[in-house]
């Protein structure tokens, strides 16, 4: 095949490691995400490039390959040499001169975007991180096996810490799917839901009291198997 050499530049990640966003799962992931692509929208505005554009190609959380990537540096650079045309009232000495500030100014925004993106790469390294103590703890609590006294205490603040607002507010209305981003598994899930609302319901009074006690009776019809030395630690009365 004459064209294989032109189709591995397909296969492998620029060298660079230009282009690469952030791969996302929930809904805190989702709003790190469009925190930084509007950051990087603004770096291709004042560069001359469409913001939109630009994002939409640090769509995913791995490089671009070597092919997109020089495609893509041609198409930036045609665009950011017409701004720097339109901005500047004098023409330029020679081309060489505008194509060198191009260049400068194309590695200068994509230093800026790889950094605004690894930044808050690193900032969900903690969320991330509560993320995967819950899997476990979600293990633990399926299997019946009891928990530290400091993680028994402090769960329900973790949950709400890990998950983001509209996330708690539909645990709150009983749907245990909320923890599909923590455990794949539905019986986890399910454990984590009814240790949470068990909890809660505890706690709460008046209206709230109700509306989680019904959230928790809605889970617990969908859970074969439900702690009840837990229920009466909580007082509650099926």
């Amino acid at each position: 095949m004459p064209d294989v050499a032109e189709l591995q530049r397909h296969t492998f990640e620029n060298l660079n490691g230009y282009y690469q966003g952030l791969k996302v799962e929930d809904e805190i992931e989702k709003d790190a995400k469009l925190n930084a692509d509007g950051e990087v929208a603004e770096l291709a505005k004042e560069a001359g490039i469409d913001p939109d554009k630009f994002v939409n190609r640090f769509e995913t959380g791995e490089p671009a390959s070597q092919e997109l990537a020089d495609t893509w540096q041609q198409d930036e650079l045609e665009d950011i040499q017409k701004n720097l045309t339109y901005q500047d009232q004098t023409e330029p000495s020679d081309q060489g001169e505008v194509e060198h500030l191009a260049k400068t100014a194309y590695d200068e925004l994509h230093r800026n975007a790889l950094q605004t993106y690894r930044q808050a790469e690193r900032e969900l390294e903690v969320h991330r991180a509560r993320k995967k103590q819950l899997r476990l703890i979600a293990r633990r609590i399926h299997r019946g096996r009891s928990l530290e006294s400091d993680v028994e205490k402090s769960l329900n603040q973790i949950i709400k810490d890990t998950l983001h607002p509209k996330e708690l507010s539909h645990l709150e209305m009983g749907e245990s799917n909320t923890f599909q981003h923590i455990s794949e598994n539905g019986d986890h899930q399910r454990a984590l839901s009814h240790r949470y609302l068990g909890a809660e319901v505890h706690n709460a009074e008046g209206t709230r009291k109700l509306h989680l006690h019904r959230a928790l009776q809605k889970v617990d019809r969908e859970m074969p198997q439900i702690n009840r030395a837990l229920d009466k630690d909580y007082g509650l009365d099926y």
